[in-house]
């Protein structure tokens, strides 16, 4: 289960943008208009797998854990 949320800006648009609790930590990830890059976020957040290649590089390291 997942609880949406609108939020402002975070600066990181590139594309669609998520930002999912993961293990207790906000991440960004930016251009989510992959259907692969879903689906390997689904995995992640439903504690299914680890941080594949496909969202590594949409990660925005420099956002961890904040919120505008």
């Amino acid at each position: 289960m997942a609880d949406l949320a609108d939020v402002r800006c975070q600066r990181v648009c590139d594309g669609p943008v998520v930002g999912p609790d993961i293990d207790g930590s906000l991440e960004w990830f930016m251009r989510m208009d992959s259907g692969k890059a879903r689906r390997h976020l689904v995995e992640l957040v439903a504690g299914a797998g680890g941080v594949r290649k496909s969202l590594k590089k949409r990660r925005v390291p420099e956002r961890a854990g904040r919120l505008r």
